[in-house]
């Protein structure tokens, strides 16, 4: 009877171990593509930020003291 234990605690301990390992596998790979993801957000929000444009579009009315005034700000 004891052989019979025996080679169900080998078989047991195998699948534990093999199940460990892809357990881990897995947490580390979500782990790293979370880490891809942050770090190519945040590059793709500084290209934004660092490249983003507009333009003002101001009467024709308007004094050369006041747009002086803005320009300043």
């Amino acid at each position: 009877m004891s052989s019979q234990g025996q080679k169900f605690s080998r078989r047991a301990s195998r699948s534990l171990a093999l199940t460990s390992v892809i357990s881990i596998t897995l947490v580390l790979l979500v782990l790293g593509s979370v880490g891809l993801l942050v770090f190519n957000v945040n590059k793709a929000a500084t290209y934004i930020k660092e490249n983003i444009g507009f333009s003002v579009i101001l009467k024709d009315n308007v004094k050369a003291a006041d747009i002086t005034q803005f320009q300043n700000r």
